[in-house]
């Protein structure tokens, strides 16, 4: 169902790049001011430049962060800071990192991902998108025709045959190794072999892909690929991807708490009213300093039965556990927070006010912090998704709400880049 194809990758030439940690950065939706500049100050030639270019006084529809990135790309291709592969290849990507004193290795295959409708049961979404990030993309993409960062992919491999295939590869030195900022080891091989890459696409072929993280570099690159048309090569059918095993012991998934921040005076005096129509309400202390580890524990497992959430007002907290009140729209707590209490807390307010009044974030140190200081008006606490409940729910063709899912680490960009018009 799902169609892989070895590309010809971009990748920094390490004669001029000999250390890539200064040039790669996550990706651009986790990125605010000071992470861009920091970005930006860290090496002239860091991806972010082409990912997520700064805004300048005078821009204009001739000249503004779109295609100062197309120009910079062209620069860099020609003045052979990026180097494209003479042949297509897959690429074979271990990151290993830690987590909370525990040590995670997590393999990605990198590859040229067809982009399809949802419909057609390729490619599985779980998650909603939002309209403002997805009219960004688009312009990258129409002043670029690049993709500087992968979509994360998820394949079921419960016998871990992809493993089988690349395993001989670890034994080779890899085209790249590094270490970043954050202490996570990064390391690159090419898949070359005309028999591995044909054993990669049949394994992949009769499966569905499901988007773990880039919902709306998908939707976008698809969009765009429709918007191309036939008058564009195959390339442009094609997007990057990252392709790593639903069973991987690898895979790390962190809850995405939300901040409420731009509420009126109405809603937020609402707030604990409409928690308490389905929620039974359990007020605590806020903990001294900024830790609030140990004041929800009943959150630490994903699956909690009954659901519940943990509440942050800027003077107690409160336990919000689901009363069994009938026709509730489902049993994880982030849709239940959705549905339950973000939708009426905030009805009859125009579209677009959830992407304005909610930010998110999964430090619970920092939501603690953000209450309490009067940056943001309330947050709610919630526990990890249960990935098997993510996947039950993309085959049935259900959306959660944004957000709800954090894949951990974040893949970085500018490992490799995939060109629509030169990597086919």
């Amino acid at each position: 169902m799902a169609t892989i194809e070895p590309f010809k990758g971009i990748r920094y030439n390490m004669e001029k790049i000999t250390d890539l940690s200064t040039v790669i950065a996550p990706p651009y939706d986790i990125i605010n001011q000071s992470g861009q500049d920091a970005y930006y100050n860290q090496d002239p030639y860091n991806i972010i430049r082409l990912e997520y270019g700064k805004e300048e006084i005078g821009d204009s529809p001739a000249n503004n962060r779109y295609t100062r990135a197309r120009d910079t790309f062209n620069r860099w291709l020609e003045q052979k800071i990026l180097l494209r592969e003479s042949q297509p290849v897959f690429y074979l990507y271990r990151q290993s990192f830690t987590y909370r004193g525990t040590s995670y290795q997590r393999d990605g295959i990198i590859a040229a991902l067809k982009v399809e409708p949802y419909g057609k049961g390729a490619i599985l979404p779980h998650e909603e998108t939002l309209t403002k990030p997805k009219a960004d993309r688009l312009e990258l993409f129409r002043s670029c025709r690049a993709n500087f960062s992968p979509i994360f992919t998820l394949f079921p491999d419960r016998e871990n045959q992809v493993e089988r295939i690349y395993a001989p590869l670890l034994e080779r030195p890899p085209l790249a190794g590094f270490s970043d900022q954050q202490g996570e080891s990064h390391r690159l091989w090419a898949i070359t072999s005309p028999a591995r890459q044909k054993a990669l696409q049949e394994y992949i072929a009769p499966r569905s892909l499901l988007i773990a993280d880039g919902h709306h570099r998908y939707e976008t690159s698809l969009r765009f690929s429709e918007e191309a048309g036939a008058r564009r090569g195959r390339g442009y059918r094609y997007a990057l991807t990252i392709m790593t095993s639903l069973h991987s012991p690898g895979l790390l998934m962190l809850p995405t708490h939300r901040l409420l921040n731009g509420l009126s005076p109405r809603q937020a005096g609402t707030l604990l009213k409409i928690a308490s129509r389905y929620f039974e309400l359990q007020f605590r202390d806020l903990p001294q300093g900024e830790s609030s580890s140990e004041l929800f524990p009943e959150l630490r497992e994903p699956g909690r039965e009954p659901p519940a959430l943990g509440l942050i007002l800027p003077d107690r907290a409160c336990l919000l556990t689901l009363k069994n009140a009938p026709g509730t729209p489902g049993r994880l707590d982030v849709s239940l927070l959705q549905e339950l209490i973000v939708k009426p807390l905030l009805e009859e307010t125009p579209e677009g006010t959830a992407e304005r009044v909610i930010s998110y974030t999964t430090d619970q140190r920092e939501l603690l912090k953000a209450v309490v200081t009067g940056r943001a008006q309330a947050g709610f606490i919630l526990s990890p998704t249960p990935m098997e409940e993510v996947v039950v729910r993309a085959r049935r063709n259900e959306k959660m709400p944004q957000k709800s899912t954090y894949f951990f680490p974040k893949l970085p960009s500018g490992l490799v880049i995939y060109s629509l018009d030169q990597s086919m």
